[in-house]
């Protein structure tokens, strides 16, 4: 049996069953009869209409009721895909609704053909961009890297799409299976090849459209910040983008600039920046000059500043000889009067000091004791000194017995014998030996008991210290930076010496840095290679090792103050060496190469030359003002910005400006990012709006 819907004169559907051979004009024949002339009847499998005159007029003048709903039926037709099924889907809830949409499309088709197929354009990019937009994320990353791959995979994907996509509508748009089929493969051949065209196409506009917006983003943001500080938007490009190479555009960077204090430069923010320098000094010409004597006055100034500090905490320098032959010679008479009356002091033996005394002089070995009182008696009887002979005698052991205990002034002379013997007992190193050391503590020990023994003896000593102990103190700061002086040993000198002992070991010291300072002056004036190698030189002041020794020796006060200016000469030094290579190199070449553009001449040369196709191009350099040499005159410019901006800007400037360098470096690739996702998106709201654009003005209805 078949089932037919049948629509009367008042307006209510009825159903009614037939035999399946019946006909379709039997069945209207008994509708008529039942329900009157105007009832008419749709078959089941498409719902098609045997409509009459007056039922045609009923849905026109439905339509014409509802003229909202004609537009959004309209609308949504136009939707990929599923928009042509519109009135199957109605047709679900009550067959009478399919005439009712088709109605309603084919109104807005026939009173404003113009609207309809905006309408369903609209519909068709409201109804794409959204898939798109979902799409895109996972199109992006299997995308080719190349711009040519993406173009090829656009395309292929495109047709794939538009193909399908008018093959499905262009079945939803057949009323019948021979309509379907037809609108089927005309619509699936027209979405292809325009799919095809348009995803070929898109890669190549969202890359222009990246570009333009990544340009007004920059423009907007990173440009602006770099016109502030009085730098051009290609010189901005060059110092980012090669300062990122390193550590320059971070806070190590900034750090470096703030050790330098107030004549720190951009160039000193890292290698990278160091090696922009000597680029630009060499490329720029006259800029390059000035920014060369910019570094150069710099590191003047930091050099006498170095100086001036060197002087006001080690004194000025002396050679280590003549201070050698000062202290020799040197008998003030404030220490002359202070020996006298610590000389003249009785030691009690039987106090716990005249036993510290007894306690040293019994652990010197024999031997040395015997060689230090010979020594010392010796060194009396040269100095004049009366009737002062240690009395000793030595026993069958070999031990020395004293018949009668030394007093201060035979003590001190044991005291110094001692030292010397220490200052003797070195290995072929000069390093000093087991025996030396022992010596040496032995003297100092005695020292110390003798001070306890006798204040004023002490006092003497604070005042002038005396000859073995100075020398030892000038050698030691001599030596101070090398490694056969340990911390241990400054630390215990520092301990134990006295004022005199402290300035000699400073002056030691100073005369040590003085040959340094001299050493590396003479090499970055030359401008050879040797002069990284004095600078390595100096900077081996500033190792951990010299450093904790250098403040035993001073004081941590004195000696950051010391570090921190030569850290900031080391590094105008370094800067000044950095840049002094081959300018005579590239003299050359950049002579050369000028000489060759010169004699190319101009378009008329070109031409007498026979070469018609470079004087056309010379002629186009002309008129858009882009010759070789209007080109090298740009360059040069770019060069000047970056040796102002390098050399000119100093101290708290400078630290402006690599402030504002590492905003642009973060800010710039943050603005590629967005002009990418802001590209990607118009290109493809764009070829879904030409796709659709396409279908509906060429499509078949």
């Amino acid at each position: 049996m078949a089932t037919y819907r049948v629509t009367g004169p008042d307006g209510a559907t009825y159903k009614i069953t037939a035999p399946d051979d019946a006909s379709e004009e039997q069945v209207l024949e008994y509708a008529k009869s039942k329900f009157g002339e105007s009832a008419q009847k749709s078959t089941q499998d498409r719902m098609s209409s045997l409509r009459g005159a007056m039922n045609e007029a009923a849905l026109k003048e439905y339509a014409n009721r509802h003229p909202v709903a004609s537009k959004a039926a309209t609308f949504l037709q136009g939707v990929p895909f599923v928009g042509e099924y519109l009135d199957e889907a109605a047709g679900l809830i009550d067959p009478a609704n399919v005439e009712k949409v088709r109605a309603l499309q084919a109104r807005e088709d026939e009173q404003n053909p113009g609207l309809a197929t905006a309408l369903r354009l609209g519909g068709g990019v409201v109804g794409s961009v959204p898939a798109i937009a979902a799409a895109a994320p996972a199109v992006a990353s299997a995308a080719p890297a190349s711009l040519g791959g993406q173009m090829l995979a656009g395309a292929g994907a495109g047709a794939l799409a538009g193909g399908a996509e008018g093959a499905v509508s262009g079945y939803g748009a057949g009323v019948d299976p021979a309509s379907r089929g037809q609108q089927a493969l005309i619509r699936g051949g027209l979405g292809a090849g325009l799919g095809g065209v348009l995803g070929g196409v898109t890669p190549l506009a969202a890359k222009g459209l990246n570009q333009a917006t990544k340009y007004a983003l920059d423009a907007t943001s990173v440009d602006r910040a770099a016109a502030k500080q009085g730098i051009s938007r290609p010189a901005s490009r060059v110092l980012t983008n090669a300062m990122n190479a390193d550590d320059s555009l971070s806070g190590a960077g900034a750090q470096r600039l703030a050790a330098m204090g107030d004549d720190a430069m951009l160039a000193d923010a890292g290698p990278t920046a160091r090696s922009i320098l000597d680029t630009t000094v060499q490329r720029s010409g006259a800029a390059g000059r000035t920014a060369k004597d910019a570094v150069e006055m710099r590191a003047a100034r930091a050099g006498e500043r170095l100086k001036s500090t060197f002087d006001d905490i080690l004194g000025v320098p002396e050679e280590v000889r003549s201070v050698a032959k000062e202290i020799s010679r040197s008998t003030s008479g404030a220490r002359e009067a202070a020996y006298t009356a610590a000389y003249t002091k009785p030691i009690d033996y039987a106090s716990g000091a005249g036993r510290s005394i007894e306690n040293v002089l019994a652990r010197v070995p024999s031997k040395v004791l015997r060689r230090a009182v010979d020594e010392a008696n010796d060194a009396m009887t040269y100095a004049g000194v009366k009737n002062q002979q240690i009395l000793a005698e030595i026993a069958d052991d070999g031990s020395v017995v004293f018949r009668e205990m030394p007093n201060v002034q035979q003590l001190d002379f044991i005291k110094r014998s001692l030292g010397e013997i220490g200052a003797e007992s070195v290995d072929q190193f000069g390093r000093p030996t087991g025996a030396g050391i022992r010596a040496s503590k032995l003297a100092s020990d005695l020292r110390d008991a003798l001070k306890e023994a006798v204040p004023e003896y002490g006092t003497a000593v604070k005042l002038g210290g005396d000859k073995i102990a100075e020398d030892k103190a000038l050698r030691l700061g001599s030596d101070i930076l090398t490694r056969r002086i340990s911390r241990a040993d400054v630390k215990e000198f520092a301990r134990t010496a006295a004022d005199q002992e402290i300035a000699r070991a400073k002056q030691g010291l100073r005369a040590s840095i003085e040959d340094m300072m001299s050493n590396v002056k003479r090499a970055v004036t030359d401008g050879n290679m040797e002069a990284r190698e004095a600078i390595k030189a100096l900077r081996e002041l500033s190792s951990r090792a010299n450093r904790d020794k250098v403040s035993d020796l001073l004081g941590q006060k004195e000696a950051t103050r010391l570090f921190r200016e030569l850290n900031r000469t080391t590094g105008a030094l370094d800067l000044r060496a950095g840049i002094a290579d081959n300018s005579r190199t590239y003299a050359r070449q950049a002579m050369e190469q000028t000489i060759g553009r010169q004699s190319q001449g101009g378009v008329w040369e070109t031409l007498k030359r026979g070469e018609p196709v470079n004087a056309t191009r010379r002629f186009t350099q002309t008129l858009t003002n882009r010759t070789p040499e209007n080109l090298l005159k740009m360059e040069d410019k770019v060069y000047e910005d970056i040796a102002r901006i390098m050399t000119q800007r100093q101290g708290p400037k400078a630290q402006e400006t690599l402030r504002v360098l590492m905003d642009i470096a973060k800010q710039s690739p943050e603005n590629a990012l967005i002009a990418r996702d802001i590209a990607n998106q118009i290109a493809a709201g764009g070829g879904a709006l030409a796709y659709q654009t396409g279908t509906q003005l060429v499509a078949p209805r």
